[in-house]
């Protein structure tokens, strides 16, 4: 980890979570880009593994819309985008996520900002993308 680094004892896994956050200091961030990790579920390939995700989403989020999903590539590796639009305590949020398999990890990075927030941050969203470079 950024801080620190360890030794894991035999058969744990890495299931952590990032939160790097834009916006002024010392407020609420206005965009946040999250990388989530876990493992990848038995027996799912990609798509069957973002379709399970994209449908806990449309139950667990008010308002769920998806905007679009495509198949793309992430530093060489095949991934999926989706970008959908919920309502959060009112406010309407928009996310994009990318989901990618690498080597036994189900990785998914998460943009997210309120609706009219979202477009002044899409330039740096796609800088981080194109420079997502995964650990060979």
């Amino acid at each position: 980890m950024t801080e620190a680094q360890f030794d894991l004892p035999d058969g744990w896994q890495d299931q952590s979570v990032q939160i790097l956050a834009a916006g002024p200091p010392d407020t609420a961030p206005e965009f946040s880009f999250v990388v989530s990790r876990q493992p990848i579920p038995a027996g799912k390939d990609l798509d069957a593994f973002v379709t399970g995700e994209m449908e806990l989403l449309k139950g667990a989020l008010s308002r769920f819309r998806l905007l679009r999903r495509v198949d793309t590539t992430l530093d060489g590796v095949p991934a999926v985008e989706a970008e959908f639009t919920w309502s959060r305590e009112g406010q309407p949020v928009q996310q994009h996520q990318t989901y990618l398999f690498y080597r036994r990890i189900a990785l998914t990075l998460t943009a997210s900002a309120l609706l009219g927030n979202f477009p002044r941050y899409n330039g740096d969203l796609q800088r981080l993308l194109a420079s997502f470079e995964l650990e060979r």
